[in-house]
């Protein structure tokens, strides 16, 4: 059995066999992609949420936002209207929202803040994921982002640059939660490479 504490997974990994992903690792939560910017739903997201609810993978959807797109509140209702679509279909997650920066733009603590305040404004939950590369929550971000104390960091390092190493990121801050280490992991059911990550924190559950 590999040991694997968490993959986060997409449409690019196609479809996945869960009865052999069960049967050959520990993972013990998923993130999914939900969507990409305004315009992009992945095809694979409800299925992959149900597969995940069957072999009892606590699960989260995260939404790869694209600045060059819209505004926040454009994005915040788009990631809704995504998320209302899956929950007729499919369970719902168990852990909290995600929000995907990966934009080079500096600034970015004020546009996470308003995305989140426009979804936790419809769906009640107060906690949520912020994922980012470690220097970028430094530069791109900032703290104001993370100020408030319910938000949680996932911070992707996979050592390249940092000499960081699974579930010690170069990065640290009191509410990471989630190491993101490798972006070439090989995972029993799941075919072309996909992304490793680590607790390094509580379990971000909704709340």
């Amino acid at each position: 059995m590999v040991d694997i504490t968490g993959v986060d997974v997409a449409v690019w990994q196609g479809d996945i066999d869960f009865t052999a992903l069960a049967g050959g690792t520990a993972l013990r939560f998923a993130y999914i992609r939900l969507c990409k910017g305004l315009n992009e739903f992945d095809t694979k997201a409800v299925q992959n949420m149900r597969g995940f609810a069957q072999i009892g993978v606590p699960f989260g959807l995260y939404h790869r936002i694209d600045t060059t797109q819209g505004s926040p509140e454009q994005h915040a209702l788009y990631f809704l209207s995504c998320l209302r679509q899956v929950l007729d279909e499919a369970p719902a997650p168990h852990l909290a929202h995600a929000l995907d920066y990966e934009n080079d733009v500096m600034g970015g603590g004020p546009w996470c803040r308003s995305y989140m305040a426009g979804v936790r404004g419809v769906t009640g939950d107060r906690r949520y994921v912020l994922y980012s590369s470690g220097s970028w929550f430094g530069k791109q971000i900032g703290p104001e982002a993370y100020a408030d104390p319910e938000v949680k960091l996932w911070v992707a390092d996979t050592g390249k640059w940092t000499g960081a190493t699974p579930g010690n990121p170069k990065f640290k801050h009191p509410q990471s939660v989630i190491h993101q280490y490798s972006h070439e992991g090989r995972v029993p059911g799941i075919g072309p490479n996909c992304d490793l990550d680590m607790l390094i924190g509580p379990m971000p559950v909704r709340s």
